[in-house]
């Protein structure tokens, strides 16, 4: 169990990434788990603190370190709920792709152990990872990945993954056209679609059996999507599997006429991301605490962060890329809730 302490502008020196528990709140304890391919186990990787109104933020240290665990289960009493170690940061870039472009997929895959003795650079060889429920291989050397982020996961049911690869076209395009099992989308929202609709086939009157099916269920239940956020995401034309049940004979092909995210998707999202700002959480949660207080803070916190960083990383690493775009990204944030428009 960890103690859940009174939140001040401290934490903000010491503690990196925040997540906004949206279902646990006025607790004094936390039982925070981990779910390993050995089992669930105690962990205490994170902190959590109260604010004023009764929210509660977890928060980490390092988040480039934590993040390859994906995700935590917070538990107080009969709740639990799933915190996402993937952060505003990590995605604000990426989250909106356009409907027509040429690069980059979300796809939804499984969630299982990862064995691969070959690859020692992945940070997830060992623990619960993204595997494609068919088949298929993406990626074969580190040096074809351009862009690579979990962005939502649930350990041993499924992660939902944006990556973008070295001439990776031919291969995106095949899975987007011509994939057994759609499970991969140009855009958040259309690959959010796909996930929802094969949850929907797990059930009566259609008792759809496949993984791809069960997990995609169990997916949406784990990250509790409210019965008004799958009516957001319906709200995306119907994708491969329904068209598939319309006995549409290019059921196959990503439609035409996709629809580009609106703020009620981009919302449905940020609200189950980290953020490496609490000025984030209070932008887009009111009533924790003094917003121009923590943009103030945050601020000058964020460049002692970036001059440590540069006088003690070289140019040139796999760290330095991931860390440099962390940093950007972060001031790009801060500077969007100044002009209220995050």
């Amino acid at each position: 169990m960890i103690t859940v302490q009174p939140f001040n502008l401290e934490v903000i020196k010491t503690h990196k990434c925040f997540y906004l528990l949206r279902h646990i709140s006025n607790a004094t304890e936390l039982q925070i788990i981990h779910n390993t391919p050995a089992g669930h186990i105690d962990t205490d990787v994170v902190d959590a603190f109260s604010m004023p109104n009764g929210k509660i933020l977890v928060a980490w240290k390092n988040p480039l370190s934590v993040s390859p665990m994906h995700n935590l289960t917070a538990i107080n009493g009969p709740l639990t709920e799933n915190i996402n170690l993937i952060s505003l940061e990590r995605v604000i870039d990426i989250y909106d792709r356009p409907v027509n472009a040429q690069t980059g997929t979300f796809i939804f895959t499984n969630s299982d152990m990862i064995i691969a003795p070959n690859l020692d650079w992945r940070c997830d060889n060992g623990k619960f990872g993204p595997k494609p429920f068919q088949d298929v291989k993406i990626i074969d050397h580190l040096s074809e990945i351009l862009v690579y982020e979990p962005v939502l996961s649930i350990n041993g049911v499924g992660h939902l993954i944006y990556i973008e690869g070295v001439a990776k076209q031919d291969l995106a395009n095949n899975e987007l056209s011509q994939g057994e099992m759609p499970t991969t989308g140009r855009t958040l929202w259309e690959t959010l679609k796909l996930i929802r609709e094969w949850a929907i086939v797990n059930q009566e009157p259609f008792n759809n059996a496949q993984a791809v099916s069960y997990k995609a269920k169990t997916f949406i239940d784990e990250l509790k999507l409210t019965e008004a956020e799958q009516v957001v995401i319906d709200q995306q034309i119907p994708m491969q599997i329904a068209n598939y049940l319309m006995g549409n004979t290019n059921a196959r092909q990503r439609p035409d006429g996709v629809l580009p995210i609106t703020d009620d998707v981009k919302h449905l999202l940020f609200s189950r991301l980290a953020s490496g700002s609490v000025a984030a959480l209070e932008y887009m949660n009111p009533g924790m605490w003094d917003l121009q207080e923590l943009l103030e803070e945050e601020n000058d916190e964020l460049l002692r962060d970036i001059r440590l960083f540069y006088m003690n990383h070289k140019y040139g690493t796999p760290y330095h890329g991931n860390a440099t775009r962390y940093l950007n990204n972060k001031k790009l944030i801060l500077d969007k809730i100044s002009n209220n428009q995050l």
